[in-house]
């Protein structure tokens, strides 16, 4: 099952309340900054996405609502790297059925993610891994 934006605005709420989160902000570098006003402008920010009808919207209720930062990045002239994290769910059987027609592959041996050269298992190749509904 993926996550909605909803289930993450919950999971990151739940962070938030972890022994680990009140840890890392008793002693926060930035002045005003501290887990309360982030679960705050979380939950803020979720309402304004509920609520907002358009992306315009959206965009101006929360230029509205919030104070942007600048970033002095890691190297004290704003240079700051953007991460993400994507986990794809698929249906997929092991065996090819009526239901499940198209095989999934595994991963190309000269597939590289970023810059970090990503091995792949040796003993997959050219072996099928599952079988989905739709060709991807």
């Amino acid at each position: 099952m993926l996550l909605s934006i909803l289930d993450c605005f919950r999971l990151s709420t739940k962070i938030l309340e972890s022994n680990a989160a009140v840890k890392a902000y008793q002693n926060y570098p930035i002045p005003g900054i501290n887990r309360d006003r982030v679960r705050r402008s979380l939950l803020c920010f979720r309402e304004l996405l509920v609520k907002s009808r358009t992306p315009r919207k959206l965009q101006v209720a929360v230029q509205k609502e919030f104070v942007f930062y600048q970033s002095v990045g890691n190297d004290d002239r704003g240079t700051v790297t953007f991460t993400g994290y994507f986990e794809p769910v698929y249906s997929a059987s092991h065996q090819p059925t009526a239901e499940f027609r198209y095989p999934l592959y595994q991963k190309p041996s000269n597939f590289r993610v970023g810059l970090n050269p990503i091995q792949p298992v040796p003993n997959w190749k050219g072996k099928m891994v599952r079988w989905t509904i739709k060709a991807l």
